[in-house]
């Protein structure tokens, strides 16, 4: 129903009953999207230290060559209203990294309790000192080493028996 009723010289319509028009939007719901990778390698990481495995990533840029709108030729092209171009866009990627901690339990619980390692049950005896390597030590594994067919290896036996021979004489 619509009144119109005279004010003054201005004319004011009243609209009364009027239904509420809803238009229609266009949603998008991502939805995440789960993957698994796994890598069959060997790393060597430090106690407490962390190290990058590897990653990846990838991209897909999109362009359609055709509107669906039939005003779309023509003078208007670059209008968005009569199919414009439009482009899509997806980029993904990840990595893998591994971390190591080292929870030495019977370790932990010697220091809480405060024994020493005299007084734990597990007592561990310390390795005796190995004797250090003379200079003839070193000459036999270098021929050890080149008898094997390994030259660079004798090579090195030969300098630290060099080193150690000076060593000797400087005392």
């Amino acid at each position: 129903m619509v009144a119109i009723l005279p004010r003054a010289g201005l004319l004011t319509v009243i609209i009364i009953g009027c239904a509420e028009v809803g238009l229609a939007q266009n949603q998008a719901v991502q939805l995440p999207s789960v993957g698994q990778s796994s890598a069959a390698t060997s790393i060597s990481v430090p106690d407490g230290g962390r190290t990058l495995i590897g990653g990846s990533s990838r991209g897909l840029t999109t362009m359609p060559s055709r509107s669906t709108f039939p005003l779309s030729r023509g003078p208007v092209t670059r209008n968005p209203l009569f199919g414009g171009p439009a482009y899509g866009r997806s980029l993904s990627g990840g990595s893998m990294t591994a971390s190591v901690r080292i929870i030495d339990l019977q370790e932990m619980d010697r220091q809480i309790l405060a024994l020493s390692p005299a007084e734990s049950s597990e007592a561990v005896e310390p390795d005796a000192p190995k004797p250090a390597l003379t200079a003839n030590d070193y000459l036999r594994k270098a021929d050890e080493a080149e008898a094997k067919g390994k030259p660079k290896v004798a090579e090195i036996y030969r300098r630290l028996a060099a080193k150690h021979t000076t060593k000797e004489t400087d005392r």
